[in-house]
């Protein structure tokens, strides 16, 4: 393995997962990444500033760890492999095609919801301005400023007592990998 550049290492360290990528664990880079700009995403698209709280911690983990992987020898580099720190499969599992399957209502609902917040941000708020502006009216433009951080709520709050009611993650399998014992000996034969 060819050693890389220490001023180019840290450049690329003081960008969360630009770093791994120059060092070639790109899955790594790429989960850092995603998360990073992720949570930017999340926090400006729903007015959620409080989770921005979780980009330092990201940032400082990432620039440490472009030093501590350019720091390995040879035989950790075998024993350490490129693999996503957020694996997919934690998300979607192994079967994904099963698990859309299994909650379909759930997805459904989820992109009906954000095709409802598409439609309200791209033409429905814009009427709702207007007669702000024209009827003077003050709570109307104080519900607009905070409808993102309203529909974030109310969704956290009914995820909330949906698993309160004890339905959803917790249900079991249809199938059923439980095979009872029909008894005998194995020596029996």
């Amino acid at each position: 393995m060819q050693r890389k550049s220490g001023f180019l290492t840290f450049i690329f360290a003081c960008f969360p997962g630009m770093g791994q990528m120059y060092l070639g664990y790109m899955r790594r880079g790429i989960s850092l990444m995603t998360l990073f700009f992720g949570i930017i995403f999340i926090a400006a698209f729903f007015s959620f500033g409080l989770l921005c709280v979780l980009l330092p911690v990201i940032w400082a983990y990432a620039f440490f760890d472009t030093f501590h992987l350019r720091s390995q020898t040879a035989e950790q580099v075998f024993d350490n492999p490129d693999r996503f720190i957020i694996s997919p499969d934690v998300f979607f599992g192994r079967d994904w095609r099963r698990l859309v399957a299994k909650r379909h209502t759930l997805f459904g609902g989820l992109l009906i919801f954000l095709g409802i917040y598409v439609l309200y941000n791209t033409f429905l708020r814009g009427v709702l301005w207007d007669l702000y502006y024209t009827l003077h009216m003050t709570w109307l433009g104080n519900l607009l400023d905070s409808m993102p951080t309203l529909i974030v709520a109310v969704l956290i709050i009914l995820l909330g007592v949906y698993l309160v009611r004890g339905q959803g993650f917790a249900e079991a399998d249809d199938e059923d990998d439980y095979t009872a014992f029909q008894g005998g000996d194995p020596g029996d034969e």
